[in-house]
């Protein structure tokens, strides 16, 4: 979703079909049960909640981009329904959001943590995932012995 500023109005822009819809439309399609999945730039996010409109697309949002300090602990607060979230940043002004998902990779090229990856670009976050997806493996082979005897 974007706000364009000549007009100040919301519009999504379907990334399938190149389509661009107004909110109402959007509305008809989250009723009729389509599968939806959102991005939102931070103005339209603000905007979203400045109209009271952002509880029935909150859990079809799934990535927050360019999103101000002010936007992103609105954000917080949204994502504090339950669902998962994720976080990348630059570890900077957004360094409380990483702290705050589920999982938070920061692109930096200073060491900031004891799992850091010394590799500064996106597909951290693959290698976040491998490293997770590992780690429960390990720990549910570690107590699958346990787990036979009862």
């Amino acid at each position: 979703m974007v706000s364009t500023k000549e007009v100040k109005k919301l519009v999504w822009h379907d990334v399938d079909s190149e389509e661009e819809y107004e909110l109402p439309q959007d509305k008809r399609m989250f009723e009729d049960g389509e599968d939806v999945e959102l991005a939102v730039t931070g103005v339209a996010f603000v905007y979203l909640v400045a109209m009271g409109q952002i509880k029935g697309l909150l859990l079809h949002i799934r990535i927050y981009s360019r999103m101000t300090r002010d936007g992103i602990v609105g954000g917080k607060r949204h994502m504090e329904t339950g669902a998962t979230t994720g976080m990348c940043g630059d570890g900077g002004n957004d360094c409380g959001s990483l702290r705050f998902a589920h999982a938070g990779v920061a692109l930096i090229d200073a060491d900031v943590s004891l799992f850091a990856n010394n590799v500064s670009l996106i597909w951290s976050v693959v290698g976040l995932c491998r490293e997770g997806r590992c780690s429960v493996a390990a720990s549910f082979s570690s107590v699958k012995p346990v787990l036979r005897l009862f």
